[in-house]
This record gives C-alpha cells, structure tokens and sequence, in this order.
C-alpha cells in the first residue's frame, strides 16, 4: 500500500494510507474462487444425481414388477442383490416328534438365498409367509428339524438352502398357495411371490 501526504486547513500533515480497490484485496479472489468452485463442482454432481435418480427409478421399476409378478418354482427373484429360488414343497402331518394343529398340515418350503452383493446380508424366516387364498400366515417355527431357516447373516458370495415351514389346512388349495417374501421391515410394498405349485 502507498502512503500519502495529506495537508489539513491548519496547515497540519497527515500520512494516510491509501485503499486498494476492493477487487485488487485477498478476500475478493478467495471469495470468487470459492464460487468458482460451488458452480464447477455442482454442475458435475448435477449428472451424478441424473445418474443415481436413473439408477434409483430403475430399481424402483424393478421392484415394481418383482411386487407384481407371481414366480413359479425353479425361477430367480432379486432384491437389493439377493437371489431368491423356491426349489421345491413338501407336505407332512409331522416333522420329527412335532406335529401340527388339528386339521392343519406342515407345508416345507425349500428355498435357496445368495448373496451377490459386496456386503454381508441379514436373512430371516420372519421374512416368509404363506397366502392361503388371502389367508397370510407367518412361518412356524419347528425346532426338531436341522434345515429349518432361522435367522443369521451370509458372508458376501455365500448362498444358503433351507426349510421355510408353515401350517396350513389340511383342505387348503395348493395350486393357489403362494409363498410371500418381504425382505423389507421398512417397505411394506415389496412382496415378491412365488406360485407353490
């Protein structure tokens, strides 16, 4: 900064300093880089969030159609890069010592669930039920039998076969039953179905 020589009306000197234009300070370019970098950096974020709001909406439709769709046995359902198979059903009026209500059978639903995300991934039997016609049960718990499905974690990769049981009525409709999977607690809306027949 310069210095100046300024006389007063009583012939007293003063030196001053003279101001720099605001434009030529430190803190107008710090500020200006700044803005620089807020509208840089949001024009790219802008495509990402286009990417990720595509990404988002194709999941969503995903879903969608997984939530409408009725699977037959033998076909794969996804959700949130878990794999769903429904191999096979059996019927039986007792598994071990363990027997149903009257007029009730056990309905064991073999299923397989992989993993194929990179992350482990939380599996329960809490997240399987059974519609009888509208009638929607949750799963029995059947503690003599080794493969029935608890609850647990796999490891990224990994892939588990188990037993869903349920009881049903021994006049039940089993060309209408459908397992229901609700991986979700969070979305009730997503319910993948698999035909038992």
């Amino acid at each position: 900064m310069s210095k100046k020589m300024i006389t007063d009306e009583n012939s007293k000197k003063y030196t001053v300093k003279e101001k720099k234009p605001f434009y030529k300070k430190w803190w107008f370019w710090l500020i200006v880089v700044i803005i620089a970098i807020g509208i840089f950096g949001s024009a790219g974020s802008s495509s990402k969030s286009k990417n990720d709001s595509n990404t988002e909406q194709t999941t969503t439709n995903k879903a969608a159609t997984n939530k409408n769709k009725v699977f037959k046995l033998g076909q794969t359902a996804t959700h949130d890069k878990v794999d769903l198979n429904v191999n096979n059903v059996k019927y039986a009026n007792s598994i071990g010592p363990e027997t149903p209500q009257d007029g009730n059978q056990f309905a064991i639903v073999n299923v397989t669930l992989k993993n194929n995300s990179n992350e482990s991934k939380d599996y329960n039997t809490l997240d399987f039920k059974i519609d009888n016609n509208g009638d929607i049960k949750d799963s029995t718990c059947v503690s003599s039998d080794n493969n029935d499905m608890q609850s647990g974690e796999m490891d990224k990769g990994a892939s588990i076969t188990k037993d869903v049981i349920f009881e049903i009525p021994n006049n039940a409709d089993k060309s209408n039953l459908k397992l229901v999977y609700e991986p979700s607690f969070f979305n009730d809306n997503l319910k993948i179905r698999f035909a038992l027949q």
